[in-house]
């Protein structure tokens, strides 16, 4: 049978196992004649290296933008794309606007190479309460906190006068006060 042998651009002989891309001359030898030359042409791309950046946590309603959070350190021009799983199969259609904790997906693409990189992404819950103002009072003070009810567990409270200054739970003075919410 015929025998096979392969040169690179340069004339070297090569093996039929190649790792770089060029153009590489490939011979037939049968007792003792060669075949004409015949050329192949190999592409390798080089595989995107993605890295993300970690992502804060957001409270609700807020949303995380995650088209931005993609670095490239090998520097490849590629299509990037976003899904909900990690084999790619399943887009994820809004990733500028994200409003459902979870891990999602980040793909980069080099014409068939590709890397996936996976990024979590938190939205806290919006803590409530209610509110309800207090009894007329002739002197005295008043606890801010008993005005405030259906409070989310594990919320902590903080409360403003109208002029924007912090001010104690416990109050002496009419006006109207800003409880303002934490987890």
């Amino acid at each position: 049978g015929a025998v096979l042998s392969y040169k690179n651009n340069l004339g070297v002989t090569v093996s039929n196992l190649v790792n770089s891309s060029g153009t590489y001359s490939v011979t037939a030898t049968n007792d003792g004649c060669d075949s004409e030359i015949g050329n192949i042409n190999v592409i390798f791309n080089t595989t995107p290296n993605l890295s993300l950046a970690p992502l804060a946590s957001v409270c609700a309603p807020g949303s995380v933008d995650i088209t931005s959070i993609t670095s490239n350190p090998n520097n490849i021009n590629g299509t990037v794309s976003y899904w909900l799983d990690e084999t790619a199969t399943l887009a994820l259609n809004s990733p500028s606007a994200i409003t459902t904790s979870g891990t999602y997906f980040v793909k980069m693409d080099n014409n068939g190479c590709s890397d996936i990189a996976a990024v979590d992404v938190e939205i806290k819950t919006q803590p409530s309460f209610n509110v309800i103002d207090p009894a007329v009072q002739c002197e005295g003070s008043i606890d801010l906190d008993n005005s405030v009810s259906n409070l989310t567990s594990g919320a902590v409270l903080s409360y403003k006068n109208n002029l924007g200054v912090t001010v104690s739970n416990s109050v002496n003075s009419s006006g109207t006060y800003s409880c303002l919410l934490y987890t």
